[in-house]
Formats: structure tokens, sequence, C-alpha cells
């Protein structure tokens, strides 16, 4: 059988904060058949520093343009998904969006339409889900073991020994906050299929 040259997605990053270079980066460089090809962050010394071989960018209208790449991580404060997103799958590209998706469903809504008329891709990236607490508790509430789920109390701490100027902390910035980012996903294993689809 003959050999097929296969070449590594182009991807870009758009966000070089916590979630962009905690999770994505190291996602991407670590993942067979992903080449990390640029970042775009106003923090141009500090990527270069830690990336030095890759495509620099300082604002995402220019990394979108770059013809190389072919998916586009949104790792970027909550408000600029929606605007992030549609001008990449405008650009031709996939995209993936760091939780939340977007902040309300008008913009998640038109964010779907725009990948539908560009003809591509787009997920949210939800890495939470595939924990193995998550994984654990939605084996046993399907397996029917503790009857039905009455009540239900969970918690998602954050240490900050100081107050924060991370922007995930200011509420006029977070929009859609803690809800949106991880516990949407262990509110999930406790509700019927019928509920989550109505």
């Amino acid at each position: 059988m003959p050999q097929t040259s296969f070449k590594p997605l182009k991807m870009g990053v758009i966000g070089f904060g916590y979630v962009g270079r905690v999770f994505h980066l190291p996602y991407i460089e670590a993942t067979e058949g992903l080449a990390l090809h640029a970042i775009c962050s106003s923090r141009e010394d500090d990527v270069r520093n830690a990336y030095p071989d890759v495509k620099i960018f300082n604002t995402a209208e220019a990394l979108c343009a770059d013809d190389a790449l072919k998916v586009i991580v949104i790792a970027s404060p909550n408000e600029t998904h929606r605007p992030f997103a549609e001008m990449a799958l405008r650009a031709g590209k996939h995209v993936v969006i760091d939780k939340p998706f977007t902040t309300n469903l008008p913009d998640a809504e038109a964010v779907l339409q725009t990948a539908r008329e560009a003809g591509k891709h787009v997920i949210v990236f939800q890495n939470r889900r595939w924990d193995s607490d998550f994984l654990a508790i939605s084996d046993v509430v399907r397996s029917g073991v503790l009857g039905p789920i009455r009540h239900v109390e969970s918690a998602f701490d954050v240490f900050e020994p100081a107050i924060s100027d991370n922007w995930r902390f200011a509420r006029e910035r977070a929009r859609g906050g803690g809800l949106t980012w991880h516990p949407i996903w262990w509110i999930r294993p406790f509700c019927s299929s019928a509920r989550l689809s109505a």
C-alpha cells in the first residue's frame, strides 16, 4: 500500500493568558497532526520568549488573514468570543472556542449561523467533561444505584490569596462567569436526556 503524506493542521491561537498558555498551547504541541503556527497577543515579548519559532500577531484580524492557518483557537476574554469566531470563520478557518462558547444564546446562534454560511466547523473547548471525577459521577448516576437525584451541591473553588485584577473575576468582563465555564457539565449527569433536549 503506498504511503500518503500527511501535513499537520496549522493552528493559530488568539490569547496568551492563563487558558491559552496552560491549556491550549501545550495541547496543540502534544497532539500529533497539529502544528502551532501563530499566536495573537498584546504580550509580544512574553510570546516570543515562550515560543520563539511561531509567528506573532498583535491583532486578531492579522492572524485570521494568515492563509497558512487552518484552525484558530479563541482563548481570549469572553466578550470577544463571538466577534473573533465570526472573523475567523469568515476568513475560512475552522474554530475552537474556549468555554464559554459565547456569553448568551443569540451570540451562540449567530456564530453557528456564520459557521454554516462559511462551510466551516466551530466547537466549544470543554476539557473538564473528561476529568475522572466527572466521568465517575456520570457513571454512577447512569447506573441508577442512587435512585432519583433530588438535590445536588457542588463547588468549584479558586484560591486567590489577594484581590486579583484578572478579568475572569470582574463581573462586567467575565459575562457568563462560572456557570458557563464548569458547573454546567457537572449538572448534566443529573438531568435526564429528555430534560436536556427540551
